[in-house]
């Protein structure tokens, strides 16, 4: 049996309310973080998560950095949302390029917390980044796009859900990057999840309520897709 899905308002509001706790969460970190000294146990974390692996999981650490970068993600969100656009899903389109937008929202963050970034002498640093460090604009950014994708994209039937686990797995994977190659503390990094986070829950809530027809549409063809590859009981 197939599990009924919530419909557009009341997954709006649910969207609403975690994304207001991941701001509240992300607005009280950063408010911490102003001293511009790591928190405890930033330098612990970052030591275990850099003494282990060698140069083969240092080489994908900068690898996935680049990845993360402005333009590689913006073309990504761009692609994605031509390909929505031309599934008539153009507000989901939408939605897609303003998550790829607000990634913008780590500068002002950045110079409001002006936190140091890490230095050789505390840690590991393999990658000479500029500017302050909190939050990690490579976390936030991929975190915007990857949940807003997670929740757009008609992932169903058998390999959907793994798709769906895969692109929410990526922003902690950018984040283990970002500190592995000396650029962040572990605390950017949750800053960057939480900002991010809480400004994609806060789209696709925009998406439910803006659009509730094109999200029941996503929703019953994802629904109907699933009941066709699953197995008929006798």
């Amino acid at each position: 049996m197939i599990a009924r899905r919530q419909p557009p308002m009341r997954a709006a509001v649910a969207f609403v309310l975690a994304s207001i706790v991941c701001l509240l969460l992300a607005l009280l970190l950063s408010l911490v973080a102003r001293g511009g000294r790591p928190l405890p146990g930033d330098l612990a974390i970052a030591g275990w998560l850099q003494s282990w692996g060698g140069a083969p999981l240092d080489a994908l650490a900068a690898a996935l950095s680049a990845l993360g970068r402005t333009l590689p993600m913006t073309l990504i969100a761009l692609a994605c949302a031509a390909w929505l656009a031309g599934t008539e899903r153009r507000a989901a389109a939408v939605v897609v390029v303003a998550a790829a937008t607000l990634r913008a929202l780590s500068l002002p963050l950045k110079s409001a917390v002006a936190r140091p970034r890490p230095t050789p002498d505390l840690v590991m640093v393999l990658e000479r980044a500029s500017g302050a460090g909190f939050p990690s604009g490579h976390t936030l950014g991929a975190t915007l796009l990857c949940v807003v994708l997670a929740g757009v994209l008609p992932l169903s039937g058998r390999f959907g859900w793994a798709a769906r686990a895969l692109l929410l797995a990526l922003p902690w994977v950018m984040g283990w990057a970002r500190v592995r190659v000396g650029a962040h503390w572990p605390s950017d990094v949750l800053a960057g999840l939480l900002w991010g986070g809480g400004a994609a829950l806060a789209l696709l809530a925009v998406l439910r309520m803006a659009a509730p027809a094109e999200s029941t549409a996503l929703d019953a063809a994802a629904s109907a897709q699933s009941a066709g590859e699953s197995p008929q009981s006798g």
